[in-house]
């Protein structure tokens, strides 16, 4: 299927996600929906944001220490670069995407309860790792599925596979945590995905997010920038429904020229999935937009 014949995603836009402060979730990068909370991490911020709806503006919980530079050439150069949020171990995990081989930008933090103190520790060994296998990184996505993790690798990182999902058991996450080594013979699958083009622009995964049966949703966007760190014109993005073999079984455009960075679901009867997405505008001071969607990713409709 041509990018121009993808069935369009009609989305509703719930809110602009504020903080308390009246200062803007700007550069919004995962999504995890808890209940009836929306948790929202963003790519510049020491924080995580957590909105109870969309018609409250949200609380900031401190993930890191210290400040950021208001500078954007400055702030770039320091910010934790947090691309990924995951529910783990009955909390919340935000990864770095250790594009750059940045220190910064190669920690992860626990956040065991979203009234709990949070746990930074170094995900180095690990990425090092992958950098010897993939070279140079940017890590924007990743889901658990059964003892498995799968990370997602942004095609625009200048790497040496493109856009590619890694495979690996996830207890290497328990041992970072605790301090431990990586095992020289930690077993590393690494899969190229091909995801096209849109409008001329090829498509880079963003997200992802785990689906019963072992399927699970993506999202890539077409940003047309060669660079794992600057940012570039975004021609729109699109939302991928694939098995846990990799097999892309539905692609969706969304509409507008939305830069979707985070992504979550939740099945409704009748095999429709409700989504949520939050968009980056790439502009520290527009407020990141908090979108909803539903699909038939039934088996009739995937015929």
């Amino acid at each position: 299927m041509s990018p121009a014949a993808l069935p369009l995603l009609h989305t509703t836009s719930l809110c602009e996600l504020y903080f308390e402060s009246g200062k803007p979730l700007a550069a919004a990068s995962g999504l995890v929906c808890l209940s009836s909370r929306v948790c929202v991490v963003g790519d510049d911020l020491k924080h995580l944001g957590v909105f109870d709806s969309h018609a409250r503006p949200g609380q900031r919980l401190r993930l890191l220490p210290g400040g950021l530079p208001k500078g954007p050439k400055a702030r770039k150069r320091v910010k934790p670069d947090f691309e990924i949020l995951l529910e783990w171990r009955g909390g919340l995990l935000a990864l770095g995407s250790g594009s750059s081989s940045r220190p910064t930008r190669d920690r992860a933090v626990h956040l065991p309860s979203l009234q709990a103190a949070p746990l930074a520790f170094a995900l180095t060994l690990l990425y090092e790792r992958l950098r010897a296998e993939l070279g140079p990184l940017n890590l924007e996505g990743a889901l658990l599925q059964g003892d498995e993790l799968w990370l997602l690798q942004r095609g625009n990182a200048g790497g040496l596979l493109g856009n590619a999902r890694i495979r690996l058991h996830a207890s290497v996450l328990e041992g970072l945590l605790v301090g431990a080594g990586i095992d020289a013979g930690l077993a590393l699958h690494v899969e190229p995905m091909a995801l096209g083009e849109l409008d001329g622009v090829p498509l880079g995964f963003t997200d992802a997010c785990a689906l019963p049966a072992g399927h699970w949703l993506f999202s890539a966007a077409a940003e047309d920038t060669d660079d794992a760190v600057a940012d570039g014109r975004c021609a729109g993005s699109v939302i991928g429904l694939a098995t846990a073999a990799g097999q892309v079984l539905r692609r969706w455009r969304v509409g507008g020229d939305y830069k979707v960075e985070g992504i979550d679901a939740r099945a409704l009867p009748g095999g429709l999935l409700e989504l949520a997405m939050v968009c980056d505008a790439d502009d520290p001071t527009r407020a990141s937009p908090l979108l909803v969607a539903c699909v038939d990713a039934s088996v009739a409709a995937l015929a």
